[in-house]
């Protein structure tokens, strides 16, 4: 079983969410609480992690054989610490969070799940 991204990084997590809504981006906050942890990849030579996220709504047929799922949009979170972009999908949903130079993360998603390493 997977387990939510805001429970295995709450603090973290709490920033994202109030970085979504100061960029009135509401419909991504509430997303990103109901999100789970997939995997994570670990760059140690640029302190670079990417975590993918799960738990999205089903797509519809359409979504999956005409739509299809292509990357939309990339926001950068000044705000926190380190370099942190989140990843949205052309239907609006966040696939995955980059995070540069925050031990403090890796040290955390290493409690629940060991890094996919490059």
């Amino acid at each position: 079983m997977k387990a939510k991204i805001i429970e295995i990084l709450p603090d973290f997590s709490e920033k994202i969410t109030n970085a979504f809504r100061n960029l009135k981006r509401t419909e991504l906050s509430d997303q990103f609480t109901t999100l789970e942890l997939d995997y994570w990849t670990y760059d140690a030579e640029v302190q670079a992690i990417y975590i993918y996220l799960c738990g999205h709504r089903p797509l519809n047929i359409a979504e999956k054989n005409i739509i299809r799922i292509i990357h939309d949009e990339c926001i950068e979170f000044s705000e926190l610490d380190g370099i942190v972009v989140a990843d949205i999908d052309n239907l609006g949903r966040i696939s995955g969070i980059e995070v540069i130079n925050r031990p403090d993360i890796t040290e955390q998603l290493s409690k629940v799940q060991s890094p996919i390493r490059y």
